[in-house]
């Protein structure tokens, strides 16, 4: 299939019901969940209230509530919810935690080891895929996956964001920047993000901004690796494999 193209056929399974397949570049996002990306003008100046004035207009919320098996006994509620205009897409996530660690405070470093929230896209128009993580502190590690496969536990081919194209991303949270003990008790926190158009174009020259109906495949994820009881989520399921590097588990993420 060419490169960026998305084409869909039908299926149909044994009652008679017709099911869409869509395939974007090469992977079948049909039979998992779908999230439509509200527009909602005013991405940049996104608040971070749940029920804001920028958040209060978006209804569709996803659920990250798949969780690995190698999770222990805290399951938080993990929720999030998106928006897109001419600027930029925004997320929004409201997360009910316990058990809470939060050390990393540098770009790129290992913030899936703090209490973590992730957002993994793949725009139809690329090879590879995007993963932003944030921890509560706001800290963020992102990085442009073109080759997923490890050696040596480092990917193939990545390409790590660049100090400028980071500045480009707005993250507000509710939280502190570190913990100094693990927080043990009950707490809610959320954290927003508005991530420019050009941050997806510094990684791909060729990026097409979407359009009302195109179709991008992607997953939501939970974590704190580091936490006393640590936990792995997802909005799709990721398999037996504990690996957020699974665009073969990518939903379906369309621009309404």
């Amino acid at each position: 299939m060419l490169h960026g193209q998305l084409k869909h056929d039908t299926a149909v399974i044994a009652n008679g019901t017709l099911i869409e397949n869509y395939y974007i570049n090469g992977f079948n996002v049909g039979n998992m969940k779908e999230y439509t990306i509200s527009y909602n003008p005013g991405v940049e100046y996104a608040d971070n209230s749940w029920n804001g004035e920028f958040w209060m207009k978006i209804r569709n919320i996803a659920n990250i509530d798949c969780f690995h098996h190698k999770s222990e006994s805290q399951h938080p509620l993990t929720y999030v919810k998106m928006g897109w205009d001419d600027y930029g897409i925004a997320l929004c996530f409201w997360v009910s935690d316990r058990y809470m660690v939060c050390r990393n405070t540098e770009l790129n470093s290992a913030v899936c080891r703090d209490s973590c929230v992730e957002f993994f896209v793949k725009p139809s128009s690329f090879n590879g895929y995007i993963n932003f993580e944030y921890n509560c502190g706001g800290a963020l590690h992102c990085s442009y996956i073109v080759n997923n496969k490890r050696i040596n536990g480092v990917f193939e081919e990545y390409y790590p964001i660049k100090t400028e194209n980071a500045r480009l991303i707005k993250i507000v949270t509710d939280q502190p920047k570190t913990y100094n003990d693990e927080i043990t008790q009950p707490r809610i926190w959320c954290l927003s993000t508005s991530i420019s158009w050009m941050v997806f174009n510094n990684f791909e020259s060729d990026f097409q901004l979407p359009t009302q109906g195109t179709r991008w495949a992607g997953n939501f994820y939970k974590c704190a690796d580091n936490s006393s009881h640590p936990h792995w989520a997802s909005w799709n399921a990721i398999g037996d494999e504990l690996n957020f590097h699974r665009p073969e588990y990518f939903g379906s993420l369309i621009f309404g």
